[in-house]
């Protein structure tokens, strides 16, 4: 009996470690997805990558974006490191 709940035990562990590593992969395959050529997040990176700014009026009237934070975030997920500039116009994206 003891043998079971010890073998119950381990096979819970090792199931809730296989389930975190899939869900993990999962989590990194769409992170990849958001950021695939032709979405709005590859537009606003390729953007910043090139050293420019962008604020929501210019991501809504040149690129469509109606929530740039949104795609900011997705980005923020995917491991871009966009940083956030405040003044006295309001917010602007930058790398």
């Amino acid at each position: 009996m003891e043998m079971d709940l010890v073998s119950l035990g381990a096979g819970i562990v090792v199931g809730g470690a296989l389930m975190l590593v899939y869900k993990c992969q999962c989590d990194d395959d769409r992170t990849a997805d958001s950021v695939r050529e032709g979405t709005q997040a590859y537009a606003v990176r390729e953007i910043l990558q090139q050293g420019k700014y962008l604020t929501s009026k210019q991501a809504r009237d040149e690129l469509g974006i109606k929530n740039l934070t949104s795609v900011v975030d997705k980005l923020r997920k995917a491991g871009v490191e966009v940083k956030t500039i405040e003044n006295s116009n309001g917010n602007y994206y930058t790398l």
